[in-house]
């Protein structure tokens, strides 16, 4: 491939991303002025609110479950490698 032809797959591609991210912020500046544009509808705000905060506590608080358990194999596999694994919260000193 010559080298003109690879300057210019460079350049079309530059310009096809500066392209995107322009986009994106225009997008982004229409979200932000509509957020705060009336009319607001505080009982929708307020119902999704507390679907996602209330209801959806169960599963962040299963996923923090499986998290913790994983960060204790881990930690145990390495206090194992220094022969420290007693000094841990839940670990047992073995005889």
């Amino acid at each position: 491939m010559p080298l003109y032809q690879t300057f210019r797959w460079l350049l079309i591609q530059g310009a096809q991303m500066l392209a995107s991210v322009g986009q994106f912020s225009a997008f982004t500046l229409q979200t932000l002025a509509d957020c705060v544009r009336p009319p607001w509808r505080t009982r929708l705000i307020l119902n999704q609110a507390y679907l996602l905060g209330i209801r959806g506590m169960p599963v962040a608080i299963l996923t923090a479950l499986f998290v913790g358990m994983v960060i204790v194999l881990q930690a145990g596999t390495e206090l194992a490698i220094f022969n420290v694994k007693q000094f841990a919260a839940a670990g047992r000193p073995r005889p």
